[in-house]
């Protein structure tokens, strides 16, 4: 082969092996560098699935909140009940309308004709809650009191006494009645009651103002019991805990088999040593469980990843079956803290079907801000 056959060669195998160099380096950043998003979470989540014929809950309601309705529907159309499915329909319509997305919930109602009546009530009754009556009203539905009552406990709840007693003379005696005692319990919390006969002032039907009047005095003030409740001092130590006398609850649990886990977790917020200290004093397990894994939700919500993990791990040794797992929280606040790239390897390595899921969903939380599944 002579010399310029040869160079011409070696420069074409030169030229084909940079390309297909070229292309695997091109392939391997493709790969690595794809994004994860939160519906590719929420789809890897749901594929974890022991039964991966029945939509899971916590998925669905995550994917409906960020907004990935076709998913969220085809999780939806896994259940195989009628019932189920009626749930998760009715569910998705109000999610819809929770993201004010109406029209989308009515377009839920056109899909499953048959469960018509049903979506259209929850987003009636959902609006209402909202503080859109007119919404709710023009969704035409026959029985018009449940949306006052929900518009009217809306009312109460933005203290607009006076809009929510105008509210309850558009309906019948006996359900403004059931009203007016939340009206006095929202008065009676607000250090209100002096407002009583101002706001039946202001009714226009008379006979429904007497009878305000009349029902209200039983929520108005706090009912003291006539004698004292007998309290024993594992009671008397969680009291001290919830008026923050740490110091004092803590020296209460001295000597006594007393569980440890609550005044702890107070503790914790404070002084996460000494808290420990407390909680590992422990003489039952299942205190000392249930409190490590609330310890680990609390280090995970301070982006304190590192001891959640630790404080997680001590919980789930203990005992794997109790269910006080902070995954959720680790995955969510350690997303936040440093992004996917670290969590995920995380989260796949986990041992368990359960696991792994709940940690894609806490990331997946993460990534789409919005609210844990309520």
């Amino acid at each position: 082969m002579k010399a310029p056959e040869r160079r011409f060669r070696l420069i074409i195998v030169a030229v084909l092996l940079f390309i297909g160099i070229l292309v695997a380096g091109l392939l391997w950043m493709r790969a690595f560098s794809r994004k994860i998003t939160a519906q590719g979470l929420l789809r890897e989540a749901l594929s974890e699935s022991p039964d991966h014929n029945y939509p899971e809950t916590d998925i669905f309601e995550q994917q409906a909140t960020q907004g990935y309705y076709d998913d969220a529907l085809a999780t939806a159309r896994l259940a195989k009940k009628p019932v189920d499915l009626d749930w998760f329909v009715v569910e998705l319509a109000k999610i819809h309308v929770e993201n004010g997305d109406v029209q989308g919930g009515k377009a839920v109602a056109q899909m499953f004709p048959d469960r018509h009546t049903q979506i259209f009530k929850a987003i009636a009754l959902l609006q209402a809650h909202q503080g859109d009556l007119s919404g709710a009203l023009a969704m035409s539905m026959p029985d018009t009191n449940e949306i006052l009552e929900e518009f009217a406990q809306h009312q109460i709840k933005q203290a607009d006494f006076p809009g929510a007693l105008q509210t309850c003379e558009r309906l019948p005696a006996n359900s403004a009645g059931n009203l007016f005692y939340e009206i006095g319990e929202a008065l009676r919390q607000r250090h209100e009651q002096k407002r009583v006969r101002e706001l039946a002032a202001g009714m226009s039907d008379r006979k429904l103002a007497q009878l305000f009047l009349e029902l209200i005095p039983l929520t108005l003030w706090d009912r003291k019991p006539n004698h004292l409740l007998q309290t024993n001092g594992c009671e008397m130590a969680g009291i001290a805990a919830m008026d923050k006398r740490l110091a004092e609850a803590r020296k209460m649990l001295e000597g006594t088999h007393c569980w440890r886990s609550f005044v702890a977790i107070q503790y914790y917020r404070i002084d996460p040593i000494e808290a420990e200290k407390l909680l590992r004093s422990a003489t039952d397990p299942k205190d000392l469980t249930f409190g490590l894994g609330e310890f680990a939700k609390a280090a995970a919500d301070k982006g304190e990843i590192e001891d959640a993990l630790r404080l997680d791990k001590d919980a789930k040794q203990l005992d794997p079956l109790e269910g006080y797992s902070a995954t959720l929280e680790i995955a969510r606040a350690w997303t936040i803290r440093d992004g996917t790239e670290k969590v995920i390897g995380w989260a796949r390595s986990l041992p368990t079907h359960a696991e792994r899921q709940t940690a894609l969903l806490g990331m997946a939380q993460a990534l789409g801000h919005a609210r844990p599944p309520h």
